[in-house]
């Protein structure tokens, strides 16, 4: 599986960097208990305009549910941020372009995660 949630937590709802955290642990949570098979990339909250502040928070508390078993916590932010036209609105919503850019670098770690 691959997640990517809390976005819109940040930056439509406004909610804490705790508070979005607290949301995507429980799914996380929820994940490993309807499918303790599955392997988990859960992807970082995308950077933003507004909001980068809670973002950041959000990011160093699920960085932690990374387990290298089950979740495996991954953050493209830096590549995001250096490649022009990824950021389609202050919310943090990718473009085309930024959909290109997380294929390209989850393509490797999700090879390893099949094998």
């Amino acid at each position: 599986m691959v997640l990517l949630i809390g976005t819109n937590d940040i930056g439509l709802a406004r909610r804490s960097g705790q508070d979005a955290a607290a949301g995507v642990t429980a799914v996380v949570a929820k994940l490993k208990e309807k499918a303790p098979q599955a392997r988990i990339l859960l992807m970082a909250i995308t950077p933003k305009g507004r909001g980068q502040d809670r973002v950041e928070a959000a990011n160093k508390i699920i960085c932690k549910l990374h387990d290298g078993k089950q979740v495996f916590y991954q953050d493209i932010s830096a590549a995001l941020r250096k490649t022009p036209g990824c950021i389609a609105d202050r919310v943090g919503h990718l473009t085309s372009k930024g959909f290109e850019v997380w294929a390209d670098e989850i393509r490797p770690t999700l090879k390893e995660l099949m094998e």
